[in-house]
């Protein structure tokens, strides 16, 4: 009888580790997920062909003040990068900000501005106007970039259809902070 115990504690004892070691492994081979800096690292990456990011201020709330348009302020999140290529002869900052993310999280889902400026008699910028570029869905596990639209050779608006179809306003998750 004590054999019989002895040998259903053994294997218990077992089927624990095997269910352990299975665990940590599948938690192992589990994706990174980029976090945000990172997305926006590569998403100026895929723009300019470097990253900005240290030229970057980071915005991490609205009323820290980054540059908002009057239109469509309300689907803004946060963080904010703005900067400005080095070397660049119009005067022109740039920005890139959250919007939302897909339900399962894998997708971050970034807008770009360009804000243009001139210099008043006192050297402080004047804002003039924001040019809104496009939005784009980053999957923060294999990097593919969707953007929502692009210029053809016409110079006409088309949007991709894969981003109408996944990231339309309702397929969003919206959150006042992205980490």
């Amino acid at each position: 009888m004590k054999k019989v115990v002895r040998r259903i504690v053994i294997i218990c004892v077992m089927i624990v580790v095997v269910c352990l070691c299975g665990m940590a492994y599948v938690r192992t081979q589990r994706p990174e997920k980029m976090t945000v800096e990172e997305t926006v690292q590569w998403l100026m990456e895929y723009f300019y062909g470097e990253d900005y990011l240290a030229l970057s201020t980071v915005y991490y709330s609205k009323e820290e003040g980054p540059l908002l348009p009057i239109y469509n302020s309300e689907w803004i999140r946060c963080p904010i990068y703005e900067f400005e290529l080095p070397n660049e002869m119009l005067p022109i900052r740039r920005q890139i900000f959250c919007i939302g993310e897909s339900k399962d999280g894998n997708y971050l889902v970034l807008g770009l501005f360009s804000w243009n400026y001139t210099e008043g008699e006192d050297g402080e910028r004047i804002y003039t106007h924001a040019n809104f570029a496009s939005r784009y869905a980053v999957n923060r596990i294999t990097k593919e970039i969707i953007q929502e639209r692009d210029e053809d050779e016409n110079d006409d608006m088309i949007y991709d259809s894969r981003y109408d179809k996944y990231f339309l306003a309702d397929e969003l998750v919206y959150k006042d902070f992205y980490e």
